[in-house]
């Protein structure tokens, strides 16, 4: 029997699962997420940049006078954790600022720090970010086109969506395509 708690994590999932799957349609994503990444950022009006901690900031643009977001990412990170970084800050600029509805100068960052404290701030990023790179529909084709006897190959998954390996095992556990001890 489910619980409360646990129809409201499966609602939430099924929310950022629409919601990213919405996202990547508008933007015209591609898989895999780095193909035109940097490109989808600029037109929403942000850039990344390799400093420090992954996070997210808003600041003021001081050559053009405009606001926008930066997502900062560890330079010494490998391109599948830097890919799975910005593709949760993308979630909490989604979600957990008033950058979709953008609201007067300077909300995103105190929306941010406001929400920081939220249960469901890094549940959100997460699993938004697992959802983007990693679609439901396109993982079930690969996780298929990538097994051989009953075994799926996780390598070629991973490689295939630039993420890290144990993303890959996350992900088809949480669609129920596998379990590790069948990998």
């Amino acid at each position: 029997m489910m619980t409360r708690k646990m129809l409201e994590m499966q609602e939430r999932l099924q929310m950022l699962e629409k919601c990213s799957d919405s996202i990547r349609e508008v933007l015209n994503m591609q898989i895999p997420f780095s193909k035109n990444i940097n490109e989808i950022i600029s037109k929403l009006g942000g850039k990344i940049e390799e400093y420090g901690e992954s996070q997210l900031i808003w600041e003021e643009e001081k050559i053009e006078g405009k606001e926008i977001f930066i997502i900062r990412i560890a330079p010494n990170n490998s391109k599948e954790t830097k890919n799975f970084c910005i593709a949760c800050e993308l979630g909490h600029l989604f979600f957990h600022t008033n950058y979709l509805e953008k609201y007067g100068k300077n909300t995103l960052e105190e929306k941010t720090k406001l929400n920081i404290y939220e249960p469901y701030y890094h549940f959100d990023g997460i699993h938004f970010a697992a959802n983007l790179i990693m679609p439901r529909i396109e993982f079930s084709y690969k996780t298929q086109e990538y097994t051989k006897e009953n075994k799926v190959d996780i390598k070629k998954l991973a490689k295939y969506f630039e993420v890290s390996l144990n993303s890959v095992v996350i992900r088809g556990e949480e669609l129920g395509l596998f379990f590790y001890s069948y990998i």
